[in-house]
C-alpha cells in the first residue's frame, strides 16, 4: 500500500474538489450536492485546510464559466464577408443543417468553393431580420 502524508491528502482533496467545481459549471447536479454537503465541510476540517484558502486554490484553475456559452457570437464580420456554414452558425445561432437548407432553397445569397458552401454576411443577416419572430404565443385566428 501507498503511504500518503497529510500534505498528500491535502492535494487530492483540492484536486477532487477542482473536478467537482468543473462539473456544478458542466451542469451536474450531483457534484453541487457533494460540494454543499457536511461530509465535504468535514474533510475539509479534518485535513486542516482554510475555507478561504480552499476557496482561492479552487478559483486559480478552474476557468470562469463564459456569461452565455449559448447564445450567438455579435460580432459583425462586414457586409461583404462571406462565412463557412460553422462561422455563419456561431454569429447566427442557427443550427449548420438549417443554413445549409436556406442556401439550397436559395433564401439567402451562398456560392459553393468545391464540397464547401459560403454564405454571404449580409444577406444572411437580413434573412435572420425578417424571419424573427416575436417572443410569446401565437394567436389563433
Amino acid at each position: 500500500m501507498i503511504e500518503l502524508g497529510l500534505d498528500n491528502y491535502a492535494a487530492l482533496l483540492v484536486a477532487v474538489l477542482r473536478q467537482a467545481v468543473r462539473d456544478v459549471r458542466a451542469g451536474r447536479r450531483e457534484a453541487l450536492t457533494f460540494l454543499v454537503s457536511p461530509g465535504c465541510a468535514r474533510l475539509v476540517e479534518l485535513l486542516g485546510l482554510e475555507p478561504a484558502a480552499l476557496q482561492r486554490e479552487l478559483q486559480r484553475d478552474v476557468a470562469p464559466e463564459p456569461a452565455d456559452a449559448c447564445a450567438p457570437q455579435q460580432s459583425d464580420p462586414g457586409d461583404d464577408a462571406w462565412l463557412s456554414i460553422p462561422q455563419a452558425s456561431r454569429l447566427t445561432g442557427y443550427h449548420p443543417e438549417h443554413l445549409r437548407r436556406l442556401a439550397r432553397c436559395a433564401q439567402v445569397e451562398a456560392r459553393r468553393i468545391g464540397s464547401h458552401i459560403q454564405l454571404r454576411w449580409a444577406s444572411l443577416r437580413a434573412h435572420r431580420e425578417e424571419t424573427r419572430q416575436p417572443v410569446g404565443r401565437r394567436r389563433r385566428s
